[in-house]
């Protein structure tokens, strides 16, 4: 498998998104462009796997039935929610199907990832996505500045 690397300077807004659905790919893609996030296409489970590990992706969209059949098929899915947390903490994450109900917090949790997105909902990306990562990003903050506050207590 040949990856192109890709320079990512500080300020870019690296997304990586795993979907094989043509018409999703396309309107993920423009919602994520006009968000601003540069945007890196895993085309197989491999490629999706070795592409995490190389850039530290700010978000990730994965497709519930990327290159699978069925969600329990899809090794891309099953490896991100298997990654230790370190891994995929600064990575906000969206999981993207038919069986979702949108944002339903719930079924996010029990997939691990932050967001879920009924495809229904896909043509309001460019507003459904700011609002997650506002509210992730907040807790992260509150999280770090606790994680930092109790280690410089037990110093």
């Amino acid at each position: 498998m040949k990856i192109d690397y890709e320079y990512i300077s500080p300020t870019d807004k690296p997304a990586l998104i795993a979907i094989t659905t043509p018409p999703l790919i396309a309107k993920v893609e423009s919602a994520l462009s006009e968000l601003g996030y540069i945007i890196h296409r895993a085309v197989t489970h491999d490629d999706f796997l070795a592409r995490f590990a190389r850039v530290q992706y700010q978000l990730v969209v994965i497709e519930d039935k990327f290159a699978a059949i069925t969600i329990n098929e899809n090794h891309s899915l099953r490896a991100f929610q298997h990654l230790p947390m370190q891994q995929r903490r600064m990575s906000i994450s969206f999981l993207i199907g038919e069986k979702f109900q949108t944002l339903n917090p719930l079924q996010a949790f029990q997939q691990s990832v932050h967001g879920v997105i009924n495809i229904a909902d896909a043509d309001k990306l460019k507003v459904i996505i700011p609002q997650v990562v506002a509210y992730t990003e907040q807790i992260l903050r509150l999280y770090l500045q606790t994680l930092e506050e109790h280690s410089a207590f037990h110093r």
